[in-house]
């Protein structure tokens, strides 16, 4: 029962596959046949780590609505927080995917409640893609010291107020986590992310954008020319293996990211070039 647990922050939930953290959450919607889920999407963006993401989607579909249904909704809770510990309390997350925004016809807002039962808005979350030529992930951060002060709930809702549009791919979630953004020393505010720069001020974190296009390492093997995109390191492209010898299978290995040439069978059809 997700009323039943109550969180220590500091904390993060991933949305990783194999987490049963996430069992903790609550997740409501309007019956018209979407919900919020956490899984690994095949629908563009998918996750920013490995390998799942919180998402309101259509099971790797376009959002479209089902068959007569003029509007739908749904949430995802937070079991309750307890952040008493934190000095400077707040909440962060990589937000992805798309949506209409014109004429209100689609909203994804941020809501905190402190009774779990009552809710107000926090903030309207824009649209990080809607004029984009490819998936973005941008951090997005929000200060909780007004409501901190005792256990309070967070909750993503998102409404499809007209299902006359096509569909887009619907807000994915990635990476949340509550933590203090006091700090001594620079190493306190490291965020993970080698887009962002990270930096201790008059004991308060501050992270800062590197600017787009600038060179990065997303730690991901087997991947190269990956840039800062928006304060994230994009995929980049997949390593090319190729030694021009005919008797060898070329492939990059994952376990150490450098290329890997494994002789054939003996008696293996191959081809010289020589015609």
């Amino acid at each position: 029962n997700p009323c039943s647990v109550t969180l220590k922050a500091p904390f993060k939930q991933p949305f990783n596959c194999a987490d049963t953290s996430i069992l903790s959450w609550d997740f409501g919607d309007d019956s018209k046949g979407v919900s919020w889920k956490v899984d690994g999407d095949p629908a563009s963006p998918g996750y920013h780590s490995p390998s799942c993401s919180l998402n309101f989607n259509r099971d790797g579909s376009k959002l479209y609505c089902p068959t007569g249904v003029t509007a739908m909704s749904g949430w995802a809770r937070t079991p309750a927080i307890d952040a008493a510990a934190l000095k400077n309390p707040r909440v962060r997350f990589r937000l992805s995917g798309r949506w209409y925004t014109t004429g209100n016809q689609d909203k994804l807002a941020q809501q905190y409640s402190s009774d779990g039962s009552q809710w107000a808005e926090m903030t309207e979350l824009a649209n990080p893609n809607a004029s984009y030529p490819y998936y973005k992930w941008p951090l997005h951060g929000y200060d909780l010291s007004d409501i901190a002060f005792k256990p309070f709930w967070l909750r993503f809702v998102f409404t499809r107020n007209g299902c006359s549009a096509g569909g887009y791919e619907g807000p994915f979630i990635d990476d949340f986590e509550v933590f203090d953004a006091q700090c001594v020393a620079d190493k306190d505010c490291d965020d993970g992310e080698s887009c962002v720069t990270d930096k201790c001020v008059d004991g308060q974190c501050q992270w800062i954008l590197i600017a787009d296009n600038t060179p990065c390492d997303n730690g991901v093997p087997c991947r190269y020319n990956n840039h800062c995109r928006t304060g994230w390191c994009d995929a980049g492209s997949p390593t090319y293996c190729n030694d021009s010898n005919g008797c060898t299978t070329d492939a990059c290995d994952p376990a150490t990211g450098k290329c890997k040439f494994t002789n054939a069978l003996a008696g293996a059809f191959c081809s010289d070039g020589i015609l």
